[in-house]
C-alpha cells in the first residue's frame, strides 16, 4: 500500500555510489532484484564517477558519510543525497546460530567503523555467544572459540587462523532502506510482501554471490560494455622510471601504426588507458572509440555483442560495425571460446565478418585492440586459437607492474591527490607514503588509487597512516608515525614531549590528559564519544567543565592528530598517535624534570 505520508514522488533516477566495486555489483544486483522494475537504477563506482557524472534528475544513494563528501567535493551543487543502511545478510550466518552458548566470537572487519558496526549487529541478534571486536596494532584478545568476518580473513591474527571461521560475507541493503527507497520515490508498497519478497532475494542472491576474499581494493570491472570515448594520451602517464619510460615509447610507436596490438600486464596497471592512449595516437583517433570486456557475460551474447545479429529484415550492428574508422579495444580477448576467435582471426586477416543469423560478408573497418591480465599462451588447459595466437604476438607490449615503477610512486599518489580528490599535492603525510611504498600491491596502481580514495572518505583531513586500510596495516604493522616507545626523548619522542610542553604552557594538560584517558577507555571498550557522552565520563571522574571548554579542548586535540573524528554518528575516538602521547605524557609526569619543571 502506499505510504500516505510519502513525498511527492522526485524525478529521474537512482544514481548508486560506493567506494569499493564489488560491493557495487552486489548493492546493484540486490537493489535490481527488488525495485529494478520500478526504478531505474544507475550504478557507479566512486573511482570512475569523473567520467559518468551525476545528473540533475539523479538522487544519488550512498552508504559512508565520506562518500557523500567527495561527491559533493567533485561536484558541488549535486543531489540530492539519500543515505543507505546495511546489514549483515542472516543466510551466512547460518553456522554462527549452531555454536554453542558463551563461546568467545572475534569480529574482524576492514576498518574500525565497520567493525563496530558489526559487533552491534551481532549484539542485537540477542545470541548468547560473547563478541569482541579485532583491531590490529592492539592486543589480540585471548580465549578465542570461533572468528566471524565480512570477507576479511586475510586480516585474522595470525596465532589464530587455526580456529573456524564463519564468514558473513559482504553486507547488503538494509530492509529499512528499501522501505525509505519506496517512500522517497512513492512507489506503492506492501511492507508484508516486500519483506517477504526482500528475504527471498536474499537467499538466492546470497547463494550466488562468492565469498570476497582479502582483495576488495583490487576491483576488476563487472560489466561487459563500457567507454566510448578515449581521454587518455601518452603525455598521461608519469613515466620517470626507466621501465614506464621505455614502455610509453613502444607503445606510440606501435599506435602510430595501423596494426592490431596486444596489450597484457597484471589487473590495475592501466591497461584500458594504454588503449585509450594508442586510439589517440593514432590516425583513427577522430573515429569512435568502443571497449568490450570479454571476462564478462555469456559467449553467446559476447557474439551478438561483436558480430551484430540479423533477423529477417531486422538487423542490429555489432561493436565490430559501429566502430567503423575507429578503434574496438577487446579486453581479455582469451576468455573469448575458440569458435569467436577463429571470427575474429577473420576480421583481423580480411577485414570481413558476418552477423548472428546472417550470411552476408561485411567489410570491417575498425582497427583492434587486444588485453589479456597474463601473457597469452598456448595451454591445453584454456583452449586458445593457435593463428590468433600467433596473429596477435606479432605486436605486443607488456604493462610494467608497480612495483616496477619505484620512481613513480610518489608522483603517481600526489597527482591523484590533485586530479581526482581535489586536494593538494602535499595533502599526505610523508609517514603514510612510506607505508603505502611498502606494500605489495597485487592490484598495483588501480589498487592503490582505491587506498586512496579510502582514506580520504574515512578521514577528515590529512591522509595519515589512521586512515590506512586494516588489511594493509596487518600485513606490515603499525605506521612508524604510530610507533612511539616511552623511554628516552628522541627521534619520534621529541616531538611527544614538544608537544606535551606546548600544551602545559596553554594551561590544559591534566584536563587533556583525563580527556584523552576517557577516550582511551571508551576504545578498549569499543565506544566513541559525542561531546554530551563525553562530558558525563568526565563529570562522574570529578572533571567538569562548560560545553564551551570542552568543544575548545577537543578542537586543540583534534588539531594536534591526537583524537580521530569519524565520518557520520560514528563519533570520535583517539588516534594511535594520542594513545602514544598519552602513555609519553604519564610517564614524563613522574619526571617532572624531563618537562623542564624544576
Amino acid at each position: 500500500m502506499a505510504d500516505p505520508e510519502a513525498p511527492p514522488s522526485p524525478p529521474g533516477t537512482l544514481l548508486l555510489v560506493t567506494l569499493q566495486e564489488r560491493f557495487l555489483q552486489r548493492s546493484h544486483q540486490q537493489l535490481s532484484a527488488l525495485l529494478g522494475d520500478r526504478l531505474a537504477i544507475r550504478p557507479v563506482s566512486l573511482n570512475e564517477l569523473t567520467t559518468a557524472p551525476p545528473q540533475p534528475e539523479e538522487t544519488i544513494l550512498y552508504f559512508a558519510a565520506g562518500v557523500r563528501t567527495m561527491v559533493e567535493r567533485l561536484f558541488p551543487g549535486c543531489g540530492p543525497f539519500f543515505q543507505a543502511g546495511r546489514e549483515i545478510c542472516m543466510w551466512n550466518l547460518r553456522e554462527l546460530f549452531l555454536l554453542e552458548p558463551g563461546q568467545h566470537i572475534l569480529v574482524v572487519n576492514d576498518s574500525r567503523a565497520n567493525t563496530e558496526e558489526m559487533l552491534r549487529d551481532l549484539l542485537a541478534l540477542g545470541l548468547l555467544q560473547h563478541f569482541v571486536g579485532y583491531f590490529p596494532g592492539e592486543r589480540v584478545p585471548e580465549d578465542i572459540d570461533c572468528i566471524v568476518t565480512s570477507g576479511e580473513q586475510g586480516i585474522i591474527p595470525a596465532e589464530l587462523r587455526h580456529l573456524p571461521v564463519i564468514d558473513c560475507g559482504l553486507r547488503v541493503v538494509s530492509l529499512e532502506t528499501i522501505f525509505r527507497l519506496c517512500r522517497h520515490f512513492s512507489l506503492p508498497f506492501d511492507p508484508a510482501i516486500l519483506a517477504r519478497k526482500y528475504q527471498q532475494a536474499m537467499v538466492t542472491l546470497a547463494e550466488r554471490w562468492p565469498r570476497p576474499d582479502d582483495e576488495l581494493f583490487i576491483t576488476p570491472w563487472f560489466g561487459t560494455v563500457r567507454d566510448r570515448t578515449a581521454r587518455a594520451t601518452f603525455a598521461d602517464f608519469i613515466a620517470n622510471s626507466a621501465a614506464m619510460g621505455k614502455f610509453v615509447q613502444h607503445a606510440a610507436k606501435l599506435a602510430a601504426t595501423d596494426r592490431p596490438v596486444h596489450v597484457y600486464g597484471a589487473i590495475g596497471t592501466g591497461k584500458k588507458l594504454i588503449c585509450q592512449a594508442i586510439h589517440n595516437g593514432s590516425t583513427r583517433r577522430g573515429g569512435p572509440f568502443l571497449t568490450v570486456n570479454c571476462a564478462a557475460g555469456d559467449q553467446a551474447g559476447l557474439e551478438r555483442l561483436l558480430f551484430g545479429r540479423q533477423n529477417g529484415d531486422t538487423v542490429r550492428r555489432g561493436l565490430l560495425e559501429e566502430a567503423h574508422g575507429g578503434t574496438l579495444c577487446i579486453e581479455e580477448v582469451g576468455a573469448l571460446e575458440p569458435r569467436l576467435q577463429a571470427k575474429l582471426l577473420q576480421v583481423l586477416t580480411e577485414g570481413l565478418s558476418s552477423r548472428v543469423g546472417g550470411s552476408e560478408m561485411l567489410p570491417i573497418d575498425a582497427r583492434i585492440v587486444t588485453t589479456s591480465s597474463t601473457q597469452l599462451e598456448l595451454d591445453e588447459s584454456r583452449p586458445m586459437d593457435s593463428n590468433l595466437f600467433l596473429f596477435l604476438s606479432r605486436y605486443t607490449c607488456r604493462v610494467p607492474s608497480l612495483d616496477e615503477r619505484g620512481e613513480d610512486f610518489e608522483p603517481l599518489i600526489r597527482r591523484y591527490l590533485v586530479r581526482h580528490l581535489q586536494r593538494a599535492a602535499t595533502d599526505i603525510d610523508p609517514a603514510a607514503i612510506e607505508a603505502l611504498r611498502g606494500h605489495r600491491w597485487k592490484g598495483n596502481v588501480q589498487e592503490l588509487y582505491n587506498v586512496l580514495q579510502y582514506m580520504a572518505c574515512t578521514g577528515d583531513g590529512r591522509l595519515s597512516c589512521e586512515e590506512l586500510p586494516y588489511y594493509i596495516i596487518s600485513h606490515h604493522g603499525p605506521a612508524p608515525s604510530s610507533r612511539h616507545g616511552q623511554a628516552g626523548a628522541t627521534g619520534a619522542d621529541d616531538d611527544l614531549l614538544d608537544l606535551c610542553r606546548d600544551i602545559e604552557r596553554h594551561g590544559f594538560l591534566g584536563e587533556s590528559l583525563a580527556i584523552l584517558e576517557a577516550f582511551r577507555d571508551g576504545k578498549r571498550h569499543n565506544t566513541a564519544y559525542g561531546r554530551a557522552p563525553l562530558q558525563e565520563v568526565l563529570r562522574g571522574r570529578g572533571l567538569r567543565l562548560t560545553e564551551q571548554q570542552l568543544r575548545l579542548r577537543l578542537a586543540k586535540l583534534r588539531a594536534r592528530g591526537l583524537l580521530h573524528v569519524r565520518p557520520g554518528r560514528s563519533g570520535t575516538t583517539i588516534s594511535s598517535r594520542g594513545e602514544a602521547f598519552l602513555d609519553a605524557a604519564q610517564h614524563w609526569q613522574k619526571q617532572p624534570s624531563t618537562l623542564g619543571r624544576p
